[in-house]
C-alpha cells in the first residue's frame, strides 16, 4: 500500500501521525518518505534526537540527492542510497530536504519519485509519505496523486475545517483532471468539538480513522519520548495507530475514484512473509 499524509492547515500532527503509523505497521517492509517541501527531518530532529549514532548514519542522505538522477531517468538505481534504517524497527526512512529553498529544485522530481514509490508498493512494500501541507508552490502534488490514498490529517475544529473546505476543492479538481488513482479521506486528531459524523457532513469527506488527541503519548514519535511499559499497554493512542491499518486498506477499496477500475491495494505483508526492506530490496 502507498499512501500520503497531508494537511490543509498548520500543525495538526501530520509528521507525528505518519511516523506513528509507520512504526505501528504490521508489514515488515515499510518505507517512510519525508516529502514536506518546508524541509527538515522530523524523524532525525525529533524521534531520534538523542541517538547520535542515527544522526551520523544519515550523513548527507536526503531527497535532494534524487534530483539529478531523476533528470537522467536513473531514480530507481539512486533511490536506495538515500535510505536510512530506523533502529529497532522494520522501517527505512528517506530523509527530507535540509532547507526550504531546496523545494524548488524538486519540482521535476516529484512525479518520477511518485512512480517509483508506486512500483515499490506493487512489489509488496508499505510506503508512507509525509507530504506536509497542501498548497505549497513547490509541493509534492505530482507525487501524492500517484498514491493509493491521500489521508488529510485535521483536527475537528471550526478553524481547521474552514481551511479544509478550500483545499479540498482544489485537490479534488486536480485529481480528476489527471485521472489520479488516489482515494481521499480524513484522519481526525481528537473528537471534539465535532464528531467524525459531523465532520463528514460538513466537508463531504469520510473519516478513515480517529486518533486520540494525546500530546504526552504523541511525544513518543515527535520527540523520541519513553513511556513506561504500563503506559504503553494502556495507551489508547498507540492502540489506535495499530488499529488504523485494516481501516486504511478497507477505506481504499471502498473509496476509489469512479475512473479507477482495477484494484491496486494489496494487504500489507505481515512479519516473516517477505524479505526485509534492505537497501537492495528498495529498488528491486
Amino acid at each position: 500500500m502507498f499512501f500520503a499524509l497531508t494537511s490543509a492547515s498548520g500543525a495538526p500532527g501530520v509528521s507525528t501521525t505518519a511516523l506513528g503509523l509507520a512504526l505501528s505497521s504490521p508489514s515488515d517492509r515499510v518505507l517512510f518518505v519525508e516529502a514536506d517541501p518546508v524541509g527538515s527531518s522530523p524523524v532525525h530532529a525529533g524521534y531520534l534526537h538523542s541517538a547520535r549514532e542515527a544522526f551520523d548514519r544519515r550523513g548527507d542522505r536526503s531527497l535532494i540527492n534524487l534530483v539529478d538522477p531523476a533528470r537522467r531517468g536513473q531514480i530507481s538505481s539512486a533511490f536506495a542510497e538515500q535510505a536510512v534504517p530506523l533502529p529497532g524497527s522494520d522501517v527505512w526512512v528517506i530523509p527530507g530536504l535540509k532547507r526550504t529553498i531546496q523545494a524548488d529544485a524538486m519540482t521535476s522530481t516529484w512525479a518520477p519519485l511518485g512512480a517509483h514509490l508506486s512500483g515499490l508498493s506493487r512489489r509488496g512494500a508499505t510506503v508512507i509519505v509525509d507530504a506536509g501541507r497542501l498548497g505549497h508552490r513547490s509541493g509534492p502534488d505530482d507525487l501524492i496523486r500517484q498514491a493509493d490514498l491521500i489521508a488529510i490529517v485535521t483536527r475537528p475544529t471550526l478553524t481547521a475545517l474552514s481551511a479544509l473546505h478550500g483545499s479540498l476543492e482544489v485537490l479534488r479538481a486536480r485529481l480528476e483532471a489527471t485521472k489520479a488513482p488516489a482515494a481521499i479521506g480524513l484522519i481526525l486528531i481528537g473528537n471534539t468539538p465535532y464528531t467524525a459524523a459531523e465532520v463528514t457532513k460538513t466537508v463531504n469527506l469520510d473519516v478513515i480513522t480517529t486518533i486520540p488527541d494525546s500530546p504526552l503519548h504523541a511525544k513518543v514519535f515527535s520527540e523520541g519520548a519513553e513511556l513506561t511499559a504500563f503506559r504503553r499497554t494502556r495507551s489508547t493512542y498507540l492502540r489506535s495507530l495499530r488499529n488504523s491499518w485494516p481501516r486504511l486498506g478497507s477505506y481504499i477499496d471502498g473509496h476509489r475514484p469512479e475512473w479507477v477500475n482495477a484494484p491496486r491495494y494489496t494487504p500489507a505483508l505481515t512479519a516473516g512473509s517477505a524479505s526485509s526492506l534492505t537497501p537492495g530490496g528498495i529498488h528491486a
